[in-house]
């Protein structure tokens, strides 16, 4: 049985749909899912831990910062949506998205790309419906700016451009902020704001088998990542399937986080135009696919020319 999601929250008139598993059934001594091995294949080779933390905000619907593979990983909460409360994920899509980016491995849970590399500031900006709005967004990337994170992660998005939207985004970017969006589960049509704005690295979505499903985006696309069937904490303290270009997000933002981890290893300073020639040098088109649903391709994780 599946429960279809509302999530790429209805941010005045958002239509994307992302889906969840009751519950995944896998191997206790899971260690590396497929969907990470894609795009990490020098997962296992050794590379260096516990370097400089990426600060990595996930502007969704809260975390499950009690989850056994997320215990410590959050630095910082904000919730845009009723500041005097505390964060909680009741609506389960930001716990996923983390999940991918940052959860810890243990033999009962599931592994990501960067758990003792990444800090994460859970940023609420969805309800308890998975509902939310432009102003709400807007406070979490105000707030995000203030807090100096490295990167922004937002798997939500509108159809219509929005002035004030923009103008949060920009100035995001002259702060040297990396921001990842969704490109929005359209259903071949266009893709969403803010993934749609030149300076936002927009992610469409893949399968297994390297197709694009019918639900992904086409247009202005920059990358590709697995988003189907895809394994991660929920908030209920378990794992689930989950799919849509959402989680597709979360695979690039933690492929990125290993490159940024990588330059702030060298330099204090991240060096973003820099960082963004590299990542188009190790992305890798997939010929059965067309720009407009892959832009440069999958991002690949590069340890040894890193």
């Amino acid at each position: 049985m599946l429960v279809f999601l509302i999530v790429f929250f209805v941010f005045n008139n958002l239509n994307n749909t992302n889906k969840e598993s009751e519950k995944a059934n896998f191997s206790e001594d899971i260690k590396v899912q497929w969907n990470i091995k894609f795009l990490d294949p020098y997962i296992n080779s050794g590379r260096s831990e516990g370097r400089t933390k990426v600060k990595i905000a996930i502007l969704d619907s809260g975390i499950n910062q009690q989850h056994q593979d997320l215990k410590g990983t959050v630095k910082k909460e904000y919730n845009a949506v009723t500041p005097k409360r505390p964060v909680t994920d009741d609506f389960g899509h930001g716990t996923a998205v983390a999940g991918i980016i940052g959860a810890r491995q243990s033999n009962k849970g599931i592994t990501s790309y960067n758990h003792s590399g990444v800090e994460l500031y859970d940023v609420k900006v969805l309800n308890q419906q998975g509902k939310g709005d432009v102003d709400s967004l807007i406070k979490g990337i105000e707030w995000s700016i203030k807090e100096g994170v490295h990167i922004i992660n937002i798997s939500s998005g509108v159809v219509t451009n929005k002035a004030k939207l923009k103008s949060s985004i920009d100035k995001a970017v002259s702060h040297g902020i990396i921001i990842v969006a969704a490109a929005g589960n359209t259903y071949g049509t266009g893709v969403e704001y803010p993934a749609k704005y030149t300076n936002v690295i927009s992610v469409n979505s893949i399968k297994k088998n390297l197709k694009r499903p019918s639900s992904a985006a086409r247009g202005k696309i920059d990358y590709i990542a697995p988003g189907v069937d895809i394994l991660s904490t929920n908030h209920r303290g378990e794992y689930s399937l989950f799919t849509g270009t959402s989680f597709a997000a979360g695979h690039v933002t933690g492929v990125i986080s290993l490159y940024v981890q990588d330059y702030l290893s060298k330099s204090k300073k991240l060096n973003v135009d820099e960082l963004t020639k590299k990542l188009k040098q190790e992305s890798r088109k997939v010929q059965s696919l067309n720009d407009d649903e892959q832009g440069n391709g999958l991002i690949i994780y590069n340890h040894k020319g890193a």
